[in-house]
């Protein structure tokens, strides 16, 4: 089991790996590429790709 913890005053935030976005969407190609299909996180990441990035940068 993976979990995932954010911090919701910074819902942008990022780190040395990027935002918490692009880990979640490295973490769901990596997941594909050994022939993983993990359900939520590909939801969580159709959910976050819908958001329009001019509210993603309100956000931060």
């Amino acid at each position: 089991m993976i979990a995932f913890t954010i911090d919701r005053s910074h819902p942008t935030a990022a780190g040395s790996w990027g935002s918490s976005a692009d880990y979640l969407f490295r973490t769901i190609n990596g997941l594909r590429s050994h022939g993983i299909h993990d359900a939520d996180m590909e939801r969580l990441g159709g959910l976050i790709a819908a958001i329009p990035f001019e509210y993603l940068d309100e956000a931060a």
